[in-house]
């Protein structure tokens, strides 16, 4: 393989310092494989997003959401992230299993759209192979969205990441990769090469989710990450 597909959240940046619109720019000027838009918890941004901006992430190979993680979604909510998934043509929105009260209704919400992240050690459910199992028995049409830093944190011989792809490989949409370093970081600076050694099927894309706050770091992040998993 001599590429890969990888692109990079909207999460870490700071409003106050600069919006949305300059955060997709910054992102899609680094790269157009891959990006995942992470909207406030009323499915918005702090500032509406310019047709610039949806052109550019429509321009992307790969579009997903995040949703909010919450326990309940109003009827505007889901409204404002089946237009936000409609505008930028999103292939998944990516849910929180702990957060999630009733599959059925979500089901009922976001049908084909439904991604399953599985979750980091500080949640009580979501991150073993039986409670995804639980979870996909009620949403059987549901994808996962393998989250490598998130199994990492559990098991740093990552033992459970071979378990989870054996259990659950046939519903993989994409990877979300990132440092651990405590939470989301840089794997430039956390060297946790460990956590891309992880990565078990590179036809898949990989949503970064670590704390890039600029360009010029998003730039070498990008070439650090390609590189190792290239190997060049």
């Amino acid at each position: 393989m001599n590429n890969v597909i990888l692109g990079y959240s909207t999460a870490f940046y700071d409003p106050s310092t600069y919006g949305i619109n300059q955060r997709i720019q910054e992102i899609c000027e680094i790269q157009t494989n891959a990006i995942e838009l992470v909207p406030n918890d009323d499915g918005r941004f702090t500032e509406l997003l310019t047709q610039e901006s949806v052109e550019l992430v429509r321009a992307c190979h790969y579009r997903s959401i995040h949703a909010p993680a919450l326990l309940e979604y109003s009827q505007d909510l889901v409204v404002s992230l089946l237009d936000l998934a409609r505008d930028i043509n999103a292939q998944v929105i990516v849910f929180h299993p702990d957060k999630t009260q009733d599959f059925q209704k979500l089901h009922n919400q976001f049908g084909s759209l439904i991604a399953i992240e599985n979750m980091d050690r500080s949640k009580t459910f979501g991150n073993t192979v039986r409670d995804l199992e639980e979870v996909f028995k009620k949403i059987p049409n549901a994808y996962w969205v393998a989250d490598v830093n998130h199994l990492y944190s559990l098991d740093t011989s990552l033992r459970l990441n071979r378990e989870m792809h054996d259990a659950f490989s046939n519903r993989l949409h994409h990877y979300h990769v990132s440092g651990y370093g405590g939470l989301h970081s840089c794997l430039s600076l956390t060297h946790e090469v460990a956590i891309l050694d992880a990565v078990q099927d590179l036809s898949k894309p990989l949503i970064h989710e670590g704390g890039i706050m600029v360009k010029h770091l998003l730039k070498h992040e990008d070439e650090y990450v390609k590189n190792y998993l290239l190997r060049i």
